[in-house]
């Protein structure tokens, strides 16, 4: 499967979501925590920029930096009627840079000046527990499919965003779910990732996958996704008797090869003797001696 994968920094976009789960009580701790917002203004910066700030991200960009890459198949299988056909290999998305990390490391510092502000005015304007602190700092996100332009097409696309799980410090999630109906008659989409955080007001941004072709008939298919260029991504995964629940992706971790239900790399696939392959293809497109 020939993947592609896109690289995206911080982007100051909108992003309009307010997905979270967890069931009930952690919705109506959603909804308290989106009111705080407004009480953020009252706190100045935790760090102003100075000159001695700019210095030291110039000198370590890595601290500072936060990156978010998608990967996806560049061929996307339609489903056909009421089939839910999902995309394999699951695209997914990896954040990168210690730029998240202090992020939540300063929402928990404001989350604290708050708390204490609230213990003081004997108010329970936040919720009690650690789930409310945990909250607070993560990451919300989802993953979803671009609605068509034309308003027509709209009316018959019905495309969910799917949530993305980075608790707990995740930095990795695949949307398992994803999957394309042959009632969107585009021949082309995009993916759309969304970020927020939880405490409602800060977000983060919104970033598009590169191009994403829908699979066509092998006749009207264009040929150049038909086969595998020299110098290619692909993905390699494995699976037995045609049972989508034992496939198990290759990916690296730590130096080394790994299968993985979940976990996919993309590899760069070169010919090792390029003048066997240009010998090869002079062979074929010589004309036929009669």
């Amino acid at each position: 499967m020939e993947s592609s994968q896109s690289r995206h920094g911080n982007n100051s976009s909108a992003i309009n979501t307010n997905e979270c789960g967890g069931g009930l009580e952690n919705i109506n701790e959603q909804q308290k925590l989106q009111t705080i917002s407004p009480i953020l203004l009252n706190f100045p910066p935790i760090q102003q920029m100075t000159s001695a700030a700019m210095r030291d991200y110039l000198a370590n960009p890595g601290r500072y930096e936060c990156a978010m890459w998608i990967f996806h198949a560049k061929v996307a299988q339609k489903s056909y009627g009421n089939e839910k056909r999902f995309f394999c290999p699951p695209p997914c998305v990896y954040l990168l840079g210690e730029g998240w990390r202090n992020r939540r490391k300063a929402l928990d510092q404001i989350f604290k000046r708050i708390k204490e502000q609230n213990e003081k005015n004997s108010s329970d304007f936040l919720p009690n527990g650690d789930s409310c602190h945990e909250m607070f700092s993560e990451i919300i996100s989802t993953i979803g499919i671009n609605q068509p332009q034309n308003a027509t097409e709209r009316l018959s696309c019905h495309h969910i965003a799917h949530p993305l799980d980075f608790t707990n410090g995740k930095d990795y999630c695949a949307a398992k779910a994803l999957f394309i109906s042959d009632t969107d008659k585009r021949k082309y989409f995009y993916l759309h990732t969304t970020f927020s955080h939880a405490c409602g007001g800060i977000d983060i941004g919104t970033f598009s996958s590169q191009r994403i072709k829908k699979k066509q008939s092998m006749k009207s298919s264009d040929c150049k996704y038909l086969c595998v260029s020299n110098g290619s991504k692909i993905a390699l995964f494995n699976r037995l008797r045609s049972q989508t629940v034992s496939t198990r992706y290759l990916h690296v971790e730590n130096g080394c090869f790994h299968a993985s239900s979940t976990k996919w790399g993309a590899f760069h696939i070169n010919s090792d003797n390029p003048n066997l392959l240009q010998l090869t293809t002079q062979i074929i497109i010589k004309p036929q001696q009669l």
